[in-house]
């Protein structure tokens, strides 16, 4: 099978990205709640993995040792986990060990 095969055969087929965008607003309706949403299922997945035992948590927690490149630092899932509790990392670990708080949180 050739690549070709699976690009648009002619402009019917063509979705612009003005029309992919319209349709996610359509089903997002209000992109405050959405964006809700996903803070509060990030929340709650962070709280899952962190009370567990198994290799996510080890992933999660984990460090890579090494040289950092040059430029902007990226965002880690650690500093969103920051942001959207307002706690240090280390505080909202301990936090999420104890169900009930992360609930409060989120």
């Amino acid at each position: 099978m050739y690549t070709k095969d699976f690009w648009a055969s002619d402009n019917k087929d063509h979705i612009t990205n003005e029309k992919v965008k319209s349709r996610i607003r359509q089903v997002i309706r209000n992109h405050d709640d959405f964006f809700t949403i996903v803070k509060t299922r990030k929340l709650k997945w962070y709280g899952h993995v962190t009370r567990s035992h198994g290799l996510a948590n080890t992933f999660l927690q984990g460090t890579v040792h090494g040289v950092r490149r040059k430029g902007r630092r990226r965002k880690r899932w650690g500093d969103n986990i920051s942001e959207c509790t307002g706690l240090k990392l280390s505080d909202a670990l301990r936090e999420a060990e104890n169900r009930e708080n992360m609930e409060e949180a989120g």
